[in-house]
């Protein structure tokens, strides 16, 4: 799980829910960018939320890995961001 922000995007919660129910919340100033393996078998949902620093628009984009690969992403523009992505069907 990647997410990508513009420079002037501060990434400010993300909560990760596991197929088998759990969740992590993680909640800090991560920047513009935050990465993490997420290792389950059941797959998983993700979502994060962010905030420009500047006033102006910004970029976030939320992208899920796999073997190397982008197999999902979402995208969200604005002052306010919000992307979510999912591994299940």
């Amino acid at each position: 799980m990647k997410l990508i922000g513009s420079s002037n995007v501060d990434i400010q919660q993300i909560a990760i829910t596991k197929g088998d129910g759990t969740t992590e919340t993680f909640m800090e100033d991560y920047g513009n960018s935050w990465e993490r393996e997420i290792t389950t078998k059941n797959g998983f949902s993700a979502e994060a939320n962010a905030r420009v620093t500047d006033g102006k628009s910004g970029k976030l984009e939320a992208q899920i890995i796999k073997d190397g690969k982008v197999i999902k992403t979402s995208n969200s523009e604005g002052p306010i961001l919000l992307v979510s992505v999912s591994t299940f069907q």
